[in-house]
């Protein structure tokens, strides 16, 4: 009796790790950015949400943030209401801190913290200095070991955060792939807007 469990037991770890693996296999395969000749690919898709279905500005404080030509990133010097004016529906500020050169003045974070609050604006901060100037101490924040972003929004009043998008991980591969902020950003941008 004990060793047909064992056996029932090792059959059906063999097929939950089938399984496993086709779910794993199927969720990489419909990642991979195919393009058929009709087809635009998830970064022409998030351009073209970005220009069109649901305008974007996104300004950058801090370093350049290379969008791979998907996007242009504005760079700005200060974060004010005159810097990030736009006539686009919605506004991405990204503050490129993860050279840890970027020094927000008090009135830039009493700005930033009240924008985050409106439907139509996400704060994006790359870095560690200020990671935790956004939070709402009042709540439980989550963590993750090497976590370098924190996205700020608000939906009907209900404000969010997100973490993980970038980590120390994927900072030290930045040279290898300089693409890849610009582009991470986009599909946390696109996140956002859904």
């Amino acid at each position: 009796m004990v060793k047909k469990t064992n056996k029932t037991k090792s059959v059906c770890l063999i097929v939950l790790l089938v399984i496993v693996l086709a779910v794993v296999s199927f969720g990489i395969v419909r990642n991979i950015n195919f393009k058929k000749d009709n087809e635009m690919t998830d970064l022409e898709r998030i351009s073209k949400v970005l220009s069109t279905t649901k305008p974007t500005s996104v300004f950058v404080r801090g370093d350049i943030v290379d969008f791979s030509g998907y996007c242009e990133g504005i760079s700005i010097n200060q974060i004010s209401l005159d810097t990030i004016e736009s006539d686009k529906e919605y506004t991405v500020i990204v503050i490129n801190d993860l050279n840890d050169n970027v020094s927000l003045s008090d009135d830039e974070i009493k700005l930033t913290k009240e924008l985050i609050g409106q439907n139509n604006i996400m704060l994006a901060y790359l870095g560690k200095k200020y990671s935790t100037t956004w939070d709402d101490p009042t709540k439980g924040i989550a963590s993750i070991e090497g976590n370098l972003c924190y996205i700020y929004y608000s939906w009907d009043g209900v404000p969010s955060r997100n973490i993980g998008m970038w980590t120390q991980s994927d900072q030290d591969l930045l040279s290898q792939y300089p693409f890849s902020l610009g582009e991470s950003l986009l599909y946390a941008i696109e996140e956002y807007l859904q």
